[in-house]
């Protein structure tokens, strides 16, 4: 109401299991979700996932891996041609970053604290657009 942001260039895109709305709404009770700021359609689209290469588990956004020790992180950032800022965050802290024409692909192993913890991605497009990823959750 202000005048000053546009509330449509901010989306909430959902990563439903089927194409109907019990998919949707269980994408939403479960995180399967990000945040995207789409200024002029311009959205950089994400997707983030988590495995323990030991067990043969995954988790994407919103989800829980249970791990044994270190993590496989796969991220990758897809828009509009440009440049482009892929953050992998690790509870709060950047842990790496990676920047270049999109898309972009990040992929490592991250040895994760034991205990709980978060990972989660923001990808900026450089000169508008940018997701942030809901976490994926890591017990270890």
């Amino acid at each position: 109401g202000s005048g000053l942001v546009a509330l449509d260039t901010y989306q909430t895109v959902f990563l439903p299991d089927a194409p109907d709305a019990a998919g949707v709404e269980r994408a939403l009770a479960g995180g399967a979700c990000y945040a995207a700021h789409a200024p002029g359609g311009r959205r950089v689209s994400i997707t983030f996932f988590v495995t323990d290469a030991a067990a043969g588990s995954t988790a994407g956004m919103g989800g829980t891996l249970r791990a044994s020790g270190p993590v496989r992180v796969r991220a990758e950032a897809r828009g509009e041609a440009g440049e482009g800022t892929i953050t992998l965050i690790l509870d709060g802290r950047v842990w790496n970053e990676q920047s270049g024409p999109l898309p972009l692909v990040l992929e490592q192993e991250v040895d994760v604290p034991r205990g709980r913890s978060f990972l989660r991605v923001l990808a900026i497009r450089h000169g508008g657009g940018g997701s942030l990823g809901n976490p994926v959750f890591v017990e270890r």
